[in-house]
């Protein structure tokens, strides 16, 4: 049996698909799987968990699953510099994943880009908690060059928690100058 296992790594939650001959035979969800969030001891973890669920769900054991999965793609959030993918590597070689001519690690954006419209060459937009651009040219990119990150829905550090926390405040001072007592916010909050 020739598998071939897809993961998405995601901030809030990770999914992993095994497809044999053009159909899927198993999924599993997990928790997050994001270097840029949890340790990597974690990751491993949760990693192996999600592989060692995929494997059940395939009714195959963790060993028989290793061994006849063809390619395994990884995609991580900020996985396009060399140290999470560095890290990733760890994470799936802790979890018994060593033969690295069947892995792929990607970035969560280049994988995005393939996945919509079926080429590596494009635009991948994401806005949501987090957003990037990726300009796919043709290839995975390694490094920063070819994306572009922020926080919440716009590029650029307007939507990070630093940046919302001070909106709070200003927010506050202003209802406090205008109404001459603290927001019914910061009342609840004292």
């Amino acid at each position: 049996m020739d598998l071939f296992i897809g993961i998405s790594g995601g901030h809030h939650e990770s999914t992993a698909v095994a497809v044999c001959d053009d159909s899927v035979i198993a999924f599993a969800w997990g928790e997050s799987l994001s270097l840029h969030t949890f340790e990597r001891d974690l990751v491993h973890v949760r990693l192996s968990d999600l592989l060692t669920t995929l494997a059940h769900n395939a009714s195959l054991s963790p060993n028989l699953l290793r061994e006849s999965t063809q390619q395994l793609c990884v995609a991580l959030p900020g996985a396009a510099n060399e140290g999470d993918q560095a890290l990733a590597a760890e994470c799936l070689e802790d979890a018994g994943w060593s033969d690295k001519s069947r892995l792929q690690i990607v970035d969560d954006t280049w994988a995005g880009l393939v996945g919509g419209v079926f080429s590596p060459s494009g635009i991948c937009a994401f806005a949501g908690t987090g957003a990037s651009v990726f300009v796919g040219l043709g290839s995975p990119a390694v490094g920063r060059t070819n994306k572009f990150d922020g926080w919440g829905p716009v590029l650029g550090d307007f939507g990070s928690g630093f940046q919302l926390a001070i909106d709070v405040f200003r927010m506050a001072r202003r209802y406090l100058d205008r109404q001459g007592v603290p927001p019914p916010l910061l009342a609840e909050l004292t």
